[in-house]
């Protein structure tokens, strides 16, 4: 699945996470597959050592966000 694909999928919780939300926990197990599959998470996440999964796929996603302009989903 496409970065693009996963934001149209989860619109609504994707301008929640934008707006100062938590991840939604389905947005958040489909961006820490996609996460997964382009090797961007890191090995600590991966195995949950020392570094929340969670907190680096909200940083990876939010990076992402900016980088590609997505700054609201309707």
């Amino acid at each position: 699945m496409k970065l693009e694909d996963i934001i149209y999928a989860h619109s609504s919780s994707v301008k929640e996470f934008l707006d100062g939300g938590e991840l939604e926990w389905d947005l958040y197990t489909d961006l820490y597959d996609y996460y997964t599959s382009k090797n961007q998470l890191s090995y600590a996440a991966h195995k949950a050592i020392d570094v929340d999964p969670i907190q680096e796929v909200s940083t990876l996603f939010a990076e992402d966000c900016r980088s590609y302009g997505v700054s609201y989903c309707e």
